[in-house]
This record gives structure tokens, C-alpha cells and sequence, in this order.
């Protein structure tokens, strides 16, 4: 088994192996950042409409009544 030693540190190989896997799986989910932000926006987008929508007196297709068949 190789260990390498820094600083007083010994880290054997499986050590820098789950080092590298950790750093490559953290840059992954940095990925996702934009995505979420954008989605997030939509969300705020969407709130903000429905918050400020007028008054206005109902429509007969909001609520349509019992149909005869």
C-alpha cells in the first residue's frame, strides 16, 4: 500500500482516491446551481403574478354550473 505524507499527514492511496471522488462530486452538484436559480426565479415570477392580479368579478367559465346532459 503507497501512503504519501504532507505535513505530518499520512494519507494512503484509498484516502486521496475518496479526496478526488469527493472534490469531483461537489464541482458536480455546483453544476446544478444555475438550474436551481433559474427555477427559483420561475417560482418568485409566479408568486408575483398571482399576488398582484386585480380584482376582478368572476367569470361564468371559472365556475361553471351543473351541466344537463
Amino acid at each position: 500500500m503507497t501512503t504519501v505524507r504532507l505535513a505530518s499527514v499520512e494519507l494512503s492511496t484509498g484516502d486521496i482516491v475518496g479526496i478526488c471522488s469527493y472534490i469531483l462530486k461537489f464541482r458536480a452538484g455546483l453544476d446544478t446551481i444555475p438550474y436551481a436559480l433559474e427555477k427559483l426565479a420561475t417560482l418568485r415570477d409566479i408568486a408575483r403574478n398571482l399576488t398582484s392580479r386585480p380584482n376582478m368579478s368572476p367569470s361564468p367559465y371559472d365556475h361553471p354550473g351543473p351541466c344537463c346532459i
